[in-house]
């Protein structure tokens, strides 16, 4: 048998960008997860024209770490506030 599968797996939950967390409480969770939504927001739509095609399409990102919207920061944070304990 490998040593690694003796290992158990993290206890906790996985939070984009940091990884396993486990929370002490429920609210340390909660916090988190508010300030996570109050620096991730949309941004302004852009237009960009592709000029392969006769398009212009529309993208928004967030300001924060310039990824599509949502976000998967803000994904997650939307989520832990509308859930008790990180399950549905």
């Amino acid at each position: 048998m490998e040593p690694s599968a003796l290992i158990p797996p993290p206890r906790g939950e996985s939070v984009p960008g940091l990884g396993v967390v486990t929370w002490n409480n429920p609210g340390e969770r909660v916090t988190y997860a508010a300030g996570i939504l109050a620096v991730h927001t949309p941004h302004a739509t852009k237009l960009t024209a592709v000029l392969l095609r006769p398009l212009l399409t529309s993208r928004t990102t967030c300001t924060r770490c310039g990824d599509p919207w949502p976000c998967n920061r803000a994904t997650w944070a939307n989520q832990a506030l509308h859930t008790q304990d990180g399950t549905q």
